[in-house]
């Protein structure tokens, strides 16, 4: 996520899962409203409960990603079976997006209820600072990593105070050589150098979300009835 001299905030990701082709053709965007109005919009796969990322119009956006390796796929089982309430990272996204209306009860929410497997949570608002990068493990939250903190990764150098990211590795450690991607997005990004205008604010808008949507011909529904 970064602030660009407008103010604006982008919320960027790419989806670099190793999807089937017939699991690519079930992707879609979900139109998720109450009352025939719009409640936030999200992609997801047919017939799965939870989200993939999701965009609340005027209020946040959010993504998810795996922290190390998503933990040990027969402890998630177990830990889902026995932990009543337990839900998976997915479905506590979507929980969120349907009882949350603002950025900082959002990044409130979506650190505060036991899910099944360690992950990261990035979200994002409409205007700077608002830039969140939750390292999550079974139980709450590790590392809060904000957007308009200098944070210095061992080996790889310092995030400037204007943008935010993170692969698959907690910031505060060196990441493994043989997936070294913080370098390149770091450097990259710190070369932008975008000029902060704390003082001159934007009308709130919603987080430009730039994301490759797999497939590019993903069907749009509407769902109309998400929660109470």
């Amino acid at each position: 996520m970064t602030k660009a001299p407008s103010g604006k905030i982008y919320h960027t990701r790419n989806l670099d899962w190793n999807l089937q082709d017939t699991l690519k053709s079930l992707i879609i965007n979900v139109d998720f409203q109450r009352s025939s109005k719009t409640v936030f919009k999200a992609t997801t796969v047919v017939g799965f409960v939870g989200i993939i990322h999701a965009v609340k119009p005027g209020a946040y956006a959010w993504s998810m990603d795996a922290r190390r390796k998503g933990g040990s796929i027969p402890f998630n089982l177990l830990s889902m079976k026995l932990q009543e309430g337990c839900r998976t990272p997915e479905q506590h996204a979507r929980y969120v997006f349907e009882n949350e209306d603002t950025f900082d009860g959002a990044v409130s929410a979506m650190g505060s209820h036991p899910i099944v497997n360690p992950v990261y949570y990035i979200l994002s608002g409409t205007e700077y600072p608002q830039g969140a990068i939750l390292a999550r493990d079974r139980e709450g939250v590790v590392h809060d990593w904000r957007m308009d903190d200098n944070i210095h990764t061992p080996g790889v150098g310092t995030q400037a105070d204007f943008w935010v990211g993170v692969t698959n590795y907690d910031l505060d450690i060196p990441v493994p050589p043989a997936d070294d991607r913080s370098t390149p997005m770091t450097e990259n990004l710190n070369a932008l150098k975008v000029p902060l205008i704390i003082g001159k604010r934007t009308s709130p808008s919603s987080p430009h979300f730039l994301t490759p949507i797999i497939p590019t011909r993903a069907r749009t529904l509407a769902l109309t009835s998400c929660g109470t």
